[in-house]
């Protein structure tokens, strides 16, 4: 398919078809208890970890789910006879065999379509088959595709507020990272909300780390190291900071540069070097990660309006899907477990590094305080640019109300 083609409803080639539907109650693929039954190996650790073992609870707050999706089903109803299922679009770079799709493959697209059994279909093209972030933002915007699983090159596109999160070194571990963004996840998702997108699920990119074909051990030589920029403006700054003077090289074209010597090193979370094999190509990383950087799905309000119209929905229908979905990911927790296996295989992806035969980088204090302080010039640069010195106050200060208490 070509990057510019607009992707038809029924395409062959996905590989991921979630259904909401639009059926009488009793069309159900699944009754209530066995819904229950199917999905305990995922219900019973959120019942223990965020609901102290009451499930009675839990089971509660899930039947309002599955009855908010008898009526969606009920609303719907008349158009799926007519028009077929209603289907959302989303292009994303995430590469098959990673858990940014795994989460989605093995549980939300089997929940969901036990739960609802087939009107509205959320269709996800990965692997970057739509194109980069920017490309899939410029299909939204062509209502070719509805929704982005963005990288953090999308995420800054449509929200640079966004950027506070990845300021250098900000962050030491993803228990800092988990307690602001608790803390600032309403506002982030007004953020979003204020231009137009919904935003689905904020979740990990991971933190980011230098990978090179070669050895280093001073700033010196890192600056030496021809990098490639992909996400954009802000890391074009960071790595002029460290006096390295990127190529700028599309995400999907990036491990074959790496093979053919054309790079020598890239800023990257383990979890995309090893999706994509780009490990192969290299030989060492600077264990201290470099920053960090969320991801996030969210479709785009006006280019579900405008599907909608087309479809037969008003603004209020498209709403109350919106409104159930936001309602699953709450009761189900879908980001902190999407995160925690998002987190697991940035682990396995390390030590396979390790067993491969990576070596990791210890850069002495007196270097590593040189990066920092390189690095952290871009702040003074982008504040303003990006997001407000109000809002990167908040940040620091749930960062800091953490480290306090912990």
């Amino acid at each position: 398919m070509r990057r510019d083609e607009k992707p038809v409803r029924r395409d062959a080639g996905l590989i991921l078809v979630c259904v909401f539907c639009g059926w009488n109650e009793i069309a159900y693929a699944i009754p209530f208890d066995s819904l229950v039954d199917k999905y305990s190996y995922y219900i019973n650790p959120i019942v223990n970890k965020y609901y102290s073992g009451d499930k009675s609870k839990f089971i509660s707050e899930l039947k309002l789910l599955y009855n908010d999706f008898v009526r969606i089903k009920n609303m719907i109803e008349p158009k799926v006879k007519e028009h077929g299922p209603y289907s959302l679009k989303i292009g994303t770079l995430a590469p098959k065999g990673t858990a940014w799709l795994s989460v989605v493959e093995t549980l939300i697209v089997p929940f969901i379509n036990d739960l609802t059994d087939g009107a509205l279909k959320i269709i996800v093209y990965p692997s970057g088959t739509m194109g980069e972030d920017r490309d899939i933002i410029r299909k939204i915007k062509l209502n070719q595709l509805h929704g982005c699983g963005c990288t953090i090159q999308g995420v800054i596109m449509v929200s640079p507020e966004m950027a506070v999160l990845t300021m250098p070194f900000m962050f030491n571990k993803y228990e800092e990272v988990d307690a602001v963004i608790g803390a600032l996840k309403d506002e982030f998702a007004d953020i979003f909300k204020k231009k137009n997108y919904y935003l689905f699920a904020l979740i990990d990119t991971g933190f980011f780390y230098i990978f090179t074909r070669n050895k280093i051990e001073t700033f010196e030589e890192l600056s030496k190291q021809k990098f490639c920029t992909w996400f954009g403006e802000l890391e074009i700054e960071l790595l002029h900071s460290l006096n390295i003077a990127p190529f700028s090289i599309p995400v999907p074209e990036i491990p074959n540069a790496l093979h053919l010597g054309v790079l020598y090193a890239i800023l990257a979370p383990p979890s995309w070097v090893l999706g994509t094999q780009s490990f192969t190509a290299l030989k060492y990383y600077v264990e201290i990660p470099m920053m960090y950087a969320p991801a996030a799905i969210f479709f785009n309000v006006k280019s579900l309006y405008r599907e909608g119209d087309e479809y037969g929905l008003s603004g209020t229908e498209i709403d109350r899907i919106l409104n159930g979905i936001t309602k699953m990911v709450k009761i189900l927790h879908l980001e902190d477990y999407w995160n925690e296996q998002l987190r697991n295989f940035e682990r396995e992806a390390l030590d396979g590094f390790l067993k491969y035969g990576l070596v990791p980088l210890k850069l002495k204090d007196v270097e590593v305080e040189k990066i920092k302080n390189k690095a952290l010039s871009v702040l003074e640069s982008k504040m303003g640019n990006y997001f407000s010195a109000e809002l990167h106050k908040k940040v620091l200060n749930a960062l800091n109300a953490y480290r306090s208490s912990h």
